[in-house]
């Protein structure tokens, strides 16, 4: 497992080391971190989240109470976050039936190794968890990821995942919450009362329980951040939607590059920011 990490993670560098300019995120992230209660005047490049109740002030006291107020770029101000020490992470990767046909279970498999063997060398601090979701999920071992085959069972079960997700970054409540999903489609499953529901098109109740998820991990304070593989029209709303109320960012790799990002993203995240 040692040898078949280390491969991965060395793929992984060459290509970070060789991605061209102008490949980069479509989002830019919210800053995740221990918020310090301060804050400060914004400056280009920024990712920490705005603080409205003080820029607004700002504004008015700058202009006058009159309505509407008019918002200029020295009025914002962002929220100063406090770099943590170590990190909880979350990758989440989906063993739907579309990751093999499509030709990406391999590069999927390679990503959550790299990842894994870099966080037991570089990180030992750090917390990671692997999640594999398909009809349902569940917590996977370094072993059992490499062992696991694809299904010919339907079924992308995101909101299950990220609620396990949840549970892994509670438990490292000290650590800087990271959460990364590798998909190549928008969820069709959810948990119900009577186990696992499967539907396509997408049941509105699977939307509504996976964005649910979603919400509580951001107010949570988690930095959640998608993975996005193919040009699933579907997946592509959906992925964009998350990002917008999350405060995420979406990758759109190719495979090849899969785990370059998810790496270089883990790295990036598990910093954190302070103002």
């Amino acid at each position: 497992m040692r040898r078949l990490g280390g491969t991965a993670l060395r793929a992984a560098f060459a290509d970070l080391s060789a991605r061209r300019p102008g490949q980069h995120d479509l989002r830019d992230a919210g800053a995740a971190g221990e918020v310090t209660g301060a804050s400060r005047p914004w400056t280009y490049g920024d990712g920490q989240p705005l603080d409205v109740v003080r820029t607004v002030s700002r504004a008015v006291l700058r202009s006058g109470s009159g309505v509407p107020v008019s918002l200029e770029v020295e009025d914002f101000e962002v929220v100063e976050t406090e770099r943590r020490a170590s990190a909880a992470v979350a990758l989440c990767v989906d063993l739907s039936y579309s990751m093999i046909s499509e030709g990406r279970w391999g590069p999927m498999k390679q990503t959550a190794l790299a990842l894994s063997h870099l966080v037991a060398t570089r990180f030992p601090q750090d917390a990671l968890q692997i999640i594999g979701f398909g009809l349902s999920a569940a917590p996977l071992s370094q072993v059992e990821l490499a062992a696991i085959e694809p299904e010919a069972q339907q079924g992308t079960n995101l909101q299950h995942a990220l609620k396990l997700a949840a549970r892994h970054l509670r438990k490292h409540s000290g650590s800087e919450p990271v959460v990364l999903v590798v998909t190549d489609g928008e969820p069709t499953a959810h948990i119900g009362p009577d186990g696992p529901t499967f539907w396509w098109p997408p049941l509105r109740e699977t939307i509504q329980a996976t964005v649910l998820e979603v919400d509580q991990l951001t107010r949570y304070g988690a930095s959640l951040n998608l993975f996005m593989l193919g040009e699933d029209p579907g997946l592509r709303r959906f992925v964009d939607a998350v990002a917008r109320r999350s405060g995420g960012r979406v990758f759109t790799p190719s495979t090849e590059q899969l785990g370059c990002y998810v790496v270089s993203d883990y790295l990036r995240a598990r910093r954190g920011r302070r103002g």
